[in-house]
C-alpha cells in the first residue's frame, strides 16, 4: 500500500491498500486534539463481497482512532469495536 501526506496544513492522507478482488483508495484526515478520523473520496471495485465488503464498510463508519508510530487503532462512533493496524 501506499501513503502521501498531502502539501495542505492539516492531517489529509491519500492511501491506497489491497482487496482480495482489487484495490481500494481513499483520502483520511485525522485531528489529533479531538482523535477524530474521517474518510473521504472512497474508491473500491463494485463487486465487494464478504469480509472485503465488510472491512470497507467498517472503514466508512470510522470517527475515531488511537495509536503510535508502531500501531493505529480504528473506531466508529460510541467506540465498542476497533481494527487495528500494525507497522513493523
Amino acid at each position: 500500500s501506499t501513503l502521501d501526506r498531502s502539501s495542505a496544513a492539516s492531517d489529509v492522507y491519500k492511501r491506497q491498500g489491497t482487496l482480495s478482488n482489487g484495490t481500494f483508495t481513499g483520502k483520511w484526515k485525522a485531528d489529533a486534539e479531538g482523535r477524530t478520523f474521517s474518510i473521504s473520496s472512497m474508491k473500491t471495485p463494485d463487486n465487494l463481497k464478504g469480509k472485503d465488503k465488510e472491512f470497507i464498510s467498517f472503514l466508512n463508519g470510522v470517527k475515531y482512532y488511537r495509536g503510535d508510530s508502531k500501531t493505529l487503532q480504528l473506531a466508529p462512533e460510541g467506540a465498542t469495536t476497533c481494527i487495528q493496524f500494525a507497522h513493523p
